[in-house]
């Protein structure tokens, strides 16, 4: 018989096979030889770290950011809370006349827009009606728009000057109608060398400057929006191509309570209330001046949901100065970062792992470390599920176009940031062993590589830790 000869090789973890941890390090590494630099804090249920990489170093978390914002939301608010706008009427009312004014206050009520109703100017038309109820169909006096609850400070100072133009950028107000944006759509006329047809939505409270000029040429189309220095008309200039059926265009506002006055008074006038005086912007509180007659609300839940699944930066700006005013009776952004600061404190982030100027992330130079919002993610579930306020893997907000083709789709919630110097994301995903893992990645140094090879990276340190 021949011989037989056995031989038994024993693979031993710390020669043949790989750690997770070896495998994170190296895909770590790998970016940041090519200038990344990270800040990764990732966690079980239990406190246990499952890997880290600088976890206390603080980078610029863009749209991360907004957690922080909400966890100390949730702290400091009461789950019952609401935004409100507030419509008065001061005066008194004979033969169909109120012999006075219509008074709008707001505290940070975002819900009038196209984001939370197919038509906005419902709200506004709902008012239209209160008022002829009480038998008014002429106001002998002004509209007075009150958003004096925050201060006028419409931008933070260290937002992307060039970039104010854009919807991202809406100036922030007491008083909000459509997030302080309107839509401009653009469509080639019948002939060449006619002006392309402009108009604007949902309403039309500006004029427009058209300077277009239609041509045959695809290739030459070229469309530019802007708003006038002085906020008071809109600017469309460029070549439309003739076949251009609908380019839209979503620009900010210059000044938001000025245009909810405008477009609340147009509305109502279309609807039969008419005005002698004309829309005023209040430079003090008006108090308890005049009698409610109608209010419209949104919930701190909805608006902290729609905040972080769309990451709405409006509304991340709105809450600080909400917190502002709540806390120390200081609606502006220093009001709302003191606020910021105290609650990370309470968390036990030492105040080297952090620097904040804005609620939405948007200035590149709010920074924090994973581990600062690892710990903020923990104490937001205290109070809410992560889940009711995150994105879905997959599904929708931010993450309705990831992790589609991840076994963490449907069981991983996030909150994901993005700008030209960081691409960031946290929250909180279901291993495969069925626990729940908490983590943050904030990756800087981000402008030489795609958002898809980033997101990748994303995703693969995120599967390596969740899997058995």
């Amino acid at each position: 018989m021949g011989a037989v000869l056995v031989c038994a090789v024993v693979f031993t973890s710390g020669v043949f096979a790989e750690t997770k941890k070896e495998r994170l390090d190296e895909l770590v590494k790998s970016y940041e030889k090519k200038g990344a630099s990270f800040s990764i804090c990732i966690e079980n249920k239990e406190g246990k770290i499952l890997y880290e990489y600088n976890p206390s170093k603080p980078l610029a978390v863009a749209s991360l950011a907004k957690l922080l914002v909400t966890g100390a939301a949730l702290k400091k608010l009461d789950l019952n809370y609401k935004f409100t706008t507030q419509v008065f009427i001061k005066g008194e009312i004979s033969a169909g006349t109120l012999d006075g004014a219509v008074i709008v206050r707001g505290t940070g009520d975002v819900s009038i827009s196209e984001r939370f109703y197919d038509e906005p100017l419902k709200e506004f038309k709902r008012w239209a009606a209160v008022l002829k109820t009480l038998g008014i169909n002429r106001v002998n006096g002004d509209l007075i728009v009150d958003g004096t609850y925050f201060d006028d400070e419409y931008v933070p100072p260290d937002f992307p000057k060039g970039q104010l133009l854009y919807s991202y950028c809406a100036p922030v107000s007491a008083l909000c109608f459509n997030d302080n944006t309107v839509w401009v759509f653009v469509s080639g006329a019948n002939r060449v060398g006619d002006s392309a047809a402009v108009w604007l939505s949902p309403v039309n409270v500006y004029m427009v400057e058209n300077r277009t000029v239609t041509v045959d040429k695809k290739g030459d189309h070229s469309i530019d929006v802007r708003m006038a220095q002085d906020g008071s008309r809109i600017i469309v200039d460029g070549k439309c191509y003739q076949k251009t059926v609908e380019q839209k265009f979503n620009i900010s506002v210059k000044e938001p309570l000025s245009y909810f006055g405008e477009v609340v008074m147009k509305v109502l006038t279309e609807e039969g209330i008419k005005f002698s005086g004309e829309v005023k912007v209040a430079e003090k509180p008006t108090g308890n001046d005049g009698v409610l007659v109608a209010e419209h609300s949104i919930p701190l839940t909805p608006f902290l949901g729609m905040m972080n699944k769309e990451s709405v930066n409006l509304y991340a700006e709105v809450l600080l100065k909400v917190l502002g005013r709540v806390g120390s009776n200081d609606g502006s952004r220093k009001g709302g970062l003191a606020v910021l600061k105290e609650y990370l404190n309470g968390l036990g982030v030492d105040e080297k792992e952090h620097n904040l100027t804005c609620g939405s992330g948007l200035a590149a130079n709010t920074v924090a470390s994973a581990r600062s919002l690892v710990e903020t993610l923990r104490d937001i579930e205290k109070r809410l599920p992560l889940r009711m306020l995150l994105a879905t893997a997959g599904v929708d907000g931010t993450l309705k176009k990831r992790f589609g083709n991840s076994p963490l789709k449907g069981k991983l919630w996030a909150k994901t940031g993005h700008l030209r110097v960081s691409n960031s994301i946290a929250g909180v995903a279901q291993s495969e062993d069925g626990g729940k893992v908490y983590f943050a990645i904030v990756i800087n140094g981000t402008e030489r590589f795609s958002s898809s090879a980033l997101h990748s990276l994303q995703q693969r340190i995120v599967e390596i830790v969740c899997s058995k």
